[in-house]
């Protein structure tokens, strides 16, 4: 495949246009406020073009007002692309969205620009993608100007250059990149909706468990007659992990904080090493969690937990709590009450420190737990909710996946690496 030699490297066939050749570029100053005499309208703003790719009237614009001038400069059209023209740092300038269909009365606010493709002659689609590309971005991100606030000019806009292929070209790519982020996005709302009937069972299973008629009024309130209230430290051990922090040194030894943790382990490759001597040391005062001990982040974030499953031996540091139930105390049901909205109330009362979220040893001995006197109906609550992680997790690795699809698409589609045919 034959190269054209240009600022940007494109495939034979294709062109490279400055955005001022194939686009009318609108610069908005309609600000949030309403004034009298002003025409109502809605207002398509800066959080609706960073956080969404495509602008459509699924969207809940802002309401505002406009003078007549401004309704007719600034109202939004279909295949129109919007992009951030200021931003609080540098690599955020130029986030593009682009508007899919005709809509009612949305104009575009205040930090914002409108770049207007020439009908068929550039896809809205298509330029939406291309702007979030490097060697296009790297040009805005370079003539963003200011200190504590940065901005493009219309002349830095006007200068930007894309890769430009042939029309129908540009057809073909964005309708592939647009069935991937339809795919993305009917991927983020599954996993949305499975995480709002997660904490339905939660609510549920945690405070009225499984088949139950009877119930009684406590302290945290009504539950099962034959559950009881206990302080965690009754049914567990709970410690903390080393107070003393090593010297780092390269070895095979892992130490590990919260910042290591994710949500099933922890991120080995992300732990500090340390010698053989202090590492056997720290291992035997009882800093190393042990297969079904449930760990939990009490220092900087707190409620982050899991169970500890894995076979790799690691000491963690003070900020990492140690619960070691009892044979009256399942590990996955402690689990799922930690990433409970049980938890989170009586963590309320327990957070200490300004600078530093921390939920102190003592405090967290005395946590409030409901629990099942049956173990066996412990293990099928925290199943059920188990269950529901997975497919969860299941989920976040496929959105992970059509993310990583989406961005080698972009860098192979988008600068004719790979050439589609129409």
């Amino acid at each position: 495949m034959e190269i054209v030699k240009s600022e940007i490297e494109v495939p034979e066939g294709w062109d490279v246009k400055r955005l001022d050749e194939i686009t009318t570029i609108i610069v908005s100053n309609v600000d949030k406020k309403i004034n009298e005499n002003e025409i109502p309208v809605s207002l398509c703003n800066y959080k609706d073009v960073y956080d969404n790719h495509y602008i459509n009237s699924k969207l809940n614009f802002m309401d505002g007002a406009a003078k007549k001038v401004e309704i007719e400069k600034f109202t939004l059209l279909k295949n129109d692309v919007i992009i951030t023209k200021d931003s609080e740092t540098k690599f955020d300038i130029a986030n593009s969205s682009v508007v899919i269909e005709e809509l009612k009365n949305v104009i575009c606010g205040y930090h914002l620009a409108i770049l207007r493709p020439i009908p068929n002659v550039l896809d809205g689609v298509y330029l939406m993608n291309v702007l979030k590309i490097k060697p296009v971005n790297n040009h805005f991100v370079k003539y963003a100007q200011g200190l504590t606030r940065f901005g493009l000019t219309i002349d830095a806009i006007n200068r930007a250059k894309i890769p430009f292929p042939p029309f129908e070209e540009q057809q073909k790519i964005a309708d592939i990149l647009s069935k991937v982020d339809g795919q993305i996005q009917q991927t983020e709302e599954i996993i949305e909706k499975t995480e709002e009937l997660k904490k339905g069972l939660m609510q549920k299973l945690l405070t009225k468990g499984i088949g139950h008629t009877r119930f009684k009024q406590t302290e945290v309130g009504e539950i099962p007659e034959e559950w009881e209230v206990v302080n965690l430290h009754e049914v567990s051990k709970v410690t903390d992990g080393s107070h003393y922090s090593p010297k780092t040194v390269k070895s095979n030894n892992l130490i590990a904080t919260v910042k290591n943790m994710l949500d099933n382990t922890f991120d080995y490759q992300s732990c500090r090493t340390i010698s053989d001597e202090e590492f056997e040391i720290l291992k035997h005062q009882g800093n190393s969690p042990k297969i079904g001990d449930v760990l939990f982040s009490k220092d900087g974030t707190v409620g982050k937990t899991f169970v500890f499953n894995d076979k790799k031996e690691l000491i963690v540091l003070s900020s990492i709590a140690i619960i070691r139930p009892n044979e009256n105390l399942d590990s996955h049901f402690l689990s799922e009450v930690f990433k409970s909205h049980i938890l989170l109330k009586q963590l309320d009362g327990l957070k200490s420190g300004t600078a530093i979220r921390r939920v102190v040893l003592k405090s967290l001995k005395k946590f409030k737990l409901i629990l099942p006197k049956s173990i066996h109906e412990q293990k099928q609550i925290a199943s059920i909710l188990t269950g529901v992680d997975n497919q969860i997790q299941d989920d976040k690795l496929q959105l992970e996946n059509l993310k990583q699809l989406k961005k080698g698409l972009m860098q192979d589609l988008l600068t004719g690496r790979v050439r589609v045919t129409v």
